[in-house]
């Protein structure tokens, strides 16, 4: 609209017509400025800004400029700031198998373990003996359970959601859709059972 003047807050019309008011009401219901303030089209006779850039924050935007376009219009460049949401990075953990695990060996050397354990306990405070028995008790279980590294796919798998349940999961959804196509009575009932 080569009839406003955006230098100003406001943007201020030279005429009065219909586009131009209906623009400006919606400009200011919106709460919206405009952030453009060299002319966008140059010619020899005129100069206007007819490409706009609007936004409702203005602490969001920063460096606006006009460069050379490929056309007859110069082509608008902004900086907008906004913040990109922090996606925590899953990294791969520990998943050990006690089941598995050898608890023999492990009260064996804790046994062999104890009298070491038992002689620094003069000479020592109490934070340091517990990051002693902390340490070796760690040491112990690294040695004497299995265990897997579950990489981040697997660790979003719930232990809960098993073979079993997915199955009837997957059941319940063929035996739902069946009723969705075929309209039967029969299979209506045949739902009863797979609903969880």
């Amino acid at each position: 609209m080569p009839d406003v003047c955006w230098r100003n807050e406001m943007p201020m019309f030279s005429s009065q017509s219909a586009l131009s008011k209906a623009s400006g009401d919606l400009i200011i219901s919106h709460g919206l400025f405009q952030f453009v303030e060299n002319p966008t089209r140059i010619t020899p006779s005129t100069s206007n800004t007819l490409d706009l850039f609007f936004a409702n924050s203005p602490d969001l935007i920063r460096d606006v400029l006009t460069i050379p376009g490929i056309s007859d219009h110069e082509c608008v460049t902004a900086c907008i700031v906004c913040a990109c949401p922090h996606t925590p990075v899953v990294r791969p953990r520990k998943l050990y198998l006690y089941d598995r695990g050898n608890f023999g060996s492990i009260s064996l050397a804790l046994e062999e373990y104890f009298e070491t354990f038992e002689s620094l306990t003069a000479s020592s405070n109490i934070d340091d003996l517990w990051s002693l028995l902390k340490h070796k008790l760690l040491t112990l279980i690294d040695l004497h359970i299995p265990f897997k590294i579950l990489s981040a796919k697997q660790s979003k798998n719930k232990p809960w959601f098993t073979k079993k349940v997915k199955t009837l999961i997957n059941k319940r959804k063929r035996i739902f859709k069946k009723y969705h196509t075929q309209k039967e009575v029969g299979i209506h009932a045949a739902l009863d059972p797979v609903n969880i």
